[in-house]
């Protein structure tokens, strides 16, 4: 496996946080040890802090459906694309003490009206590792797609949020469209399709 010879503690850096509201924003000023030999000139980067999430692609077996989620995000109308993004439910780490896997509960209660029951971890990954300290752990869960609701959300949090079901089948057809455009639904929509006979198997019963 490949691998940096550099880690953490090779970075020079200070800190200084000049932004926080619903998000916040670090300034760092770097040197970082060069793959030819010395240390980098010092050099500013901002950093917007988001910190741990999860996120999960659920699934029901014995419908054989999976369950997806549409709501409105500010920065995809920025971006200028549609705004009504098709998703998989996701959320933050933001209580001390909450596992991913309390998040993954809580979130698909609150966005889908669903209560997990088997939980299968994927993977952890950065979206967007240059400018952003935010990690995401992916999970595959499974749930009883007649318990969802059709909108869900929290009203404290200004969320409406449609519930969707899609057959399986129909669902694997949207990889390579542009209704899958957010990396959270990508990354797990492909490991779904790679592992789908696994997971089948495996919650069969």
């Amino acid at each position: 496996m490949l691998q940096s010879k550099f880690g953490l503690s090779d970075v020079i850096s200070q800190k200084k946080r000049v932004f926080k509201k619903f998000f916040a924003l670090d300034e760092y000023r770097f040197k970082i040890p060069l793959y030819k030999g010395g240390m980098s000139n010092e050099f500013t980067r901002e950093v917007f802090e988001r910190g741990k999430a999860i996120a999960a692609i659920l699934y029901d077996p014995k419908q054989d459906e999976l369950l997806f989620i549409e709501q409105f995000r500010a920065g995809a109308y920025a971006a200028g694309v549609s705004p009504w993004l098709l998703e998989i439910i996701a959320g933050m780490i933001d209580h001390e003490g909450e596992s991913p896997e309390d998040v993954v509960r809580r979130e698909t209660i609150e966005e889908c009206g669903c209560t997990p029951k088997r939980i299968m971890h994927i993977l952890d990954y950065m979206p967007t590792p240059g400018g952003c300290s935010e990690e995401i752990a992916l999970y595959c869960a499974e749930i009883d797609v007649n318990e969802r609701k059709e909108v869900a959300g929290l009203d404290t949090e200004n969320e409406d949020i449609k519930v969707i079901a899609i057959k399986r089948e129909e669902a694997l057809k949207l990889l390579g469209t542009e209704k899958l455009n957010n990396s959270a639904i990508l990354i797990a929509m492909q490991w779904f399709a790679l592992n789908q006979d696994k997971i089948i198997n495996i919650w069969k019963d």
